[in-house]
């Protein structure tokens, strides 16, 4: 995967997020030692005179023919799998386009966020650099600026010599972030609370069941900002649990649900499916029939049988007008277990459908070609 360096750490190959003589090219930086980075970690690195964005590919880096540069940090931890990096590797070959914007089409909305940088001021650092902190354990880079500007910058760089000041780079919060919603849940226990909301709130819900205050709220016929109160007063004695739950926004949430499929296979159709169960890996097979011949029943039936294998399924279609109909078909069969990937969704729906992928949580992926970027296992 690397090389060693005689200089000390590891020569990786790295695609940056930036315009290069050949655009589908990576670069060779060394990994100090210490800096630890796998394949598909997002990292920050030197780039003519500024920090650029740069994604760490697999494969043994070049053995340099000149001074090799550090990675400045490592921001993340890999969101990318080996297979979806050669993926855009083969893509920018193919193409001639910028291999860093191809690895950036596969990551989630908001995680291409600007890298910040961040200060903490040791234990033995003078009180005006701790005092920047506050209640937090680092201060940013403009406070860091404004300091300078104080101080004199002869001082700040002796702090920073002498290990007094540290300075470490991260990813900024995404923009699109998860969607969370508050719940409430009954905890075992005796004894009627004094409160009339209290036993009210009490009388909605069943222990070890915890559901949205808001849909408790409709139960009760009560505001939720008029339970919240006496819920924190349950929860203060023992008798609730609040918390705070993600709530990935559902692409389909506006649509009826379907029953799933009944009808049995015809004899064409079992042979089919047979024949699709039966091929190699890497071979493709041809389904060919009219219009309304019963294709997309073939499709569902192999399907089912990859997923019942323990294995992952995706559907492309061609256009984003197809989505629904399909979408209808796959989730009367797969529940929530699907998930749904194109350009029509918003950067909140993308966020939540590829992080729910990424979990693990998704059986089934359908979209348009840019599906084939999600990081189904």
């Amino acid at each position: 995967m690397t090389a060693d360096s005689p200089a000390g750490g590891r020569l990786v190959r790295v695609a940056v997020a930036a315009q290069a003589d050949r655009p589908e090219r990576t670069f060779t930086y060394r990994l100090p030692a210490g800096m630890d980075g796998d394949p598909g970690a997002l990292l920050l690195v030197p780039y003519g005179r500024r920090q650029a964005l740069g994604y760490l590919m697999p494969a043994q880096a070049e053995t340099p023919t000149a001074t090799v540069r550090e990675v400045t940090a490592v921001v993340s931890e890999p969101m990318l799998s080996v297979e979806l990096l050669n993926l855009a590797e083969m893509v920018a070959i193919y193409y001639r386009a910028p291999l860093g914007e191809a690895v950036a089409a596969m990551l989630p909305p908001g995680l291409e966020s600007r890298i910040e940088r961040r200060w903490q001021a040791s234990i033995d650092a003078p009180p005006e650099f701790r005092a920047l902190m506050g209640d937090e354990d680092s201060f940013t880079d403009g406070a860091y600026r404004r300091l300078v500007g104080r101080v004199g910058r002869t001082v700040v760089d002796r702090a920073q010599r002498d290990g007094l000041l540290i300075g470490t780079w991260r990813l900024q919060p995404a923009r699109v972030v998860e969607r969370r919603i508050r719940t409430i849940e009954r905890l075992p226990g005796e004894g009627e609370p004094r409160g009339s909301l209290q036993r009210t709130i009490l009388a909605g819900l069943v222990p070890g069941n915890p559901v949205p205050l808001a849909s408790l709220s409709e139960r009760t016929g009560r505001p939720a900002s008029a339970l919240l109160a006496p819920a924190r007063a349950l929860e203060a004695a023992g008798r609730v649990r609040l918390a705070w739950t993600a709530d990935p926004r559902d692409p389909l949430a506006h649509r009826l649900a379907r029953p799933g499929p009944t009808d049995t296979l015809a004899p064409e159709q079992l042979a089919a499916t047979a024949a699709i169960g039966d091929l190699a890996d890497g071979r493709a097979l041809l389904l060919e029939g009219i219009a309304a011949s019963g294709k997309t029943e073939v499709y569902l039936a192999a399907i089912q049988r990859t997923v019942a294998e323990g294995k992952s399924a995706m559907v492309l279609v061609p256009e984003l007008s197809l989505i629904p109909q399909m979408a209808d078909r796959l989730r009367a069969t797969f529940g929530d277990r699907l998930a749904i990937l194109h350009s029509g969704l918003s950067a909140g729906e993308r966020h939540d459908q590829w992080w729910r992928i990424r979990r693990g949580e998704v059986d089934v992926v359908l979209g348009t070609r840019s599906a084939v970027f999600t990081p189904l296992a």
